[in-house]
């Protein structure tokens, strides 16, 4: 297992949070959806103090 993590603002990770949340309502093909929640289960993103951290787990 594989874990990258970079530190965000308030503002990239509303970004992030928020793009994520338009493409679950945008319309698309099965497959894309498919990889789209993939990606949702891969990534987290946390505050630790003063900084939020974006998180990508990747299973080797």
């Amino acid at each position: 297992m594989t874990n990258s993590t970079i530190e965000l603002s308030l503002g990239e990770a509303t970004l992030i949070g928020l793009a994520l949340k338009q493409l679950q309502q945008k319309e698309m093909k099965q497959k894309d959806r498919d990889n789209l929640q993939l990606l949702e289960h891969k990534l987290s993103i946390t505050y630790m103090g003063q900084k939020y951290r974006l998180m990508l787990v990747e299973e080797n």
